[in-house]
């Protein structure tokens, strides 16, 4: 499946990682200062803290307010790990993981009603699939499924990537004497319809409950 998905995935994925390490490290920084303003003030062995009088007041108000300090830093970072937990995350339809899983479930479906070679790379692409036409021709093809044409039309970057890999694969495919195809699971976006006539792009939709 495209490159640019997973590219955005990667980095979503990398985003949740350093997130959970912050909580962790605010967790842990709010235990060290809770634990330290109760050894000043009740401190081990019996030993009173150190001076009397004002001096005794003002240690005992800093190691009170390191004390709330840790309590607020850990709430902090409870409350973090509790949102990124991986049972609170987004549903799996719109995960990186289950878009690369049903992806290949639909180029696997594919193949298997229009015959020829699954995913293969050839000229430094990687093509999702292959069939011979009825004349005898034989089609080199990119699939698209699930959420794509939302993505793409979402984010400028995504559809920018789509359209050059796009041309980078119909070149290969011609210069190797083959045709190149777009594939798509759903319904392709008008405006993404219109470009495809204008640059004179093969394209059809195959839906996966139809297989």
């Amino acid at each position: 499946m495209p490159n640019s998905q997973l590219g955005i995935n990667d980095k979503v994925l990398q985003n949740f990682h350093l997130l959970d390490a912050l909580d962790n490290l605010a967790t842990y920084l709010g235990f060290t200062l809770l634990l330290l303003s109760l050894l000043a003030l009740f401190p081990p062995s019996g030993l009173a803290l150190a001076g009397a009088g004002t001096a005794t007041n003002v240690l005992a108000a800093r190691a009170a307010g390191l004390g709330v300090i840790g309590i607020v830093l850990m709430a902090a970072g409870n409350s973090g790990a509790s949102q990124s937990n991986p049972g609170d995350s987004p549903p799996a339809s719109s995960s990186g993981r289950d878009r690369v899983r049903r992806g290949k479930e639909y180029e696997d479906q594919l193949q298997a009603k229009l015959g020829g070679s699954g995913s293969f790379r050839e000229g430094g692409r990687e093509f999702d699939g292959s069939f011979t036409a009825g004349d005898g021709i034989e089609v080199w093809y990119e699939a698209k499924s699930g959420r794509f044409w939302e993505l793409a039309n979402e984010n400028p970057k995504v559809m920018e990537k789509f359209k050059s890999n796009l041309g980078d694969a119909r070149r290969i495919a011609e210069a190797g004497g083959h045709r190149f195809a777009l594939i798509s699971e759903n319904a392709i976006p008008e405006n993404i319809t219109k470009w495809l006539a204008k640059k004179n792009y093969a394209w059809r939709v195959i839906s996966k409950e139809t297989g």
